[in-house]
């Protein structure tokens, strides 16, 4: 009698070679045989476990900041024998990651612990990335999910502006109308925005790329009103518009000289007489 054990190895999985114990005496018999010298053997293929991928949705994270860990793929909703997958059981892939918008950064899997993350400076949109997980005893046994990432741009505020009085005839620079701006609740970078000015409200005003406002020297007095807008620069669409008031002195009054003509000269005064004393 032929007596022995065996360790089943990944290999064995992975060609379907996993069977139930069975014993048989000599001279060996065919499986299911019932004939004179045979005990009956029966083959009996092991079922895969039942693995289960399940879809996530993160939604709502900020492009500009991006998140380290917008949450767990594996662990938080896919199962695996009824249970919550333990990474270390499976091996994960990604089929199909995210597509690029604007050509920036894009959210990621890490295939070895399932963390989802959106990189700082990911634009707004919504991202779908394909994963598989199999496990990783059983090789065959796979399934796919899809992740869906929401990015959303982050809030960009333009503020109205006030600057000091110019004066109008030597004229001057106001400061930077981006100084108050605020993207993701934070003093805007220039870098970060662009910044396209409105009508000027009359020749001498001039915005200049920094967001400050030259006045010409003789512009005429008064109080302007210059619009202008700034978008972000990792979501062209996402912008915000404000007004830059500024106020223009009056040009200094000197005092002026006339001539006055000679018939309107005033008249010479009459010459006091002299007299000499006697000495008597």
């Amino acid at each position: 009698m032929l007596v022995g054990t065996y360790t089943v190895t990944v290999a064995d999985v992975t060609a379907g070679n996993i069977r139930n114990i069975a014993t048989a005496t000599s001279p060996v018999c065919t499986v299911g045989s019932t004939g004179p010298g045979c005990t009956t053997t029966t083959d009996t293929p092991t079922a895969h476990r039942v693995i289960d991928a399940t879809g996530d949705t993160y939604t709502d994270i900020s492009g500009a900041t991006g998140n380290s860990n917008a949450g767990n793929a594996y662990t938080e909703n896919d199962t695996l024998n009824n249970q919550p997958v333990n990474p270390a059981d499976i091996v994960g892939a990604v089929t199909t990651p995210a597509t690029p918008i604007n050509g920036s950064p894009v959210p990621v899997l890490d295939p070895a612990t399932g963390v989802v993350s959106v990189p700082a400076g990911t634009s707004a949109g919504t991202y779908s990335i394909t994963y598989r997980i199999c496990e990783r005893v059983d090789p065959t046994n796979c399934d796919t999910a899809i992740i869906t990432v929401t990015v959303i741009a982050a809030t960009i505020d333009a503020v109205d502006d006030s600057s000091p009085s110019i004066n109008g005839s030597t004229g001057g620079t106001t400061p930077s109308v981006l100084i108050n701006d605020t993207l993701n609740g934070q003093p805007v970078n220039p870098s970060d925005v662009m910044l396209t000015p409105g009508t000027s409200p009359n020749p001498g005003l001039t915005m200049n790329p920094d967001g400050t406002i030259t006045v010409a020297p003789g512009t005429p007095a008064g109080t302007y009103t210059y619009p202008y807008q700034i978008c972000e620069v990792l979501n062209p669409a996402n912008c915000d518009s404000a007004n830059a008031t500024v106020v223009v002195g009056r040009l200094p009054s000197w005092p002026t000289m006339t001539r006055t003509p000679a018939s309107m000269a005033r008249p010479a005064m009459p010459t006091r007489a002299t007299r000499t004393p006697t000495i008597r």
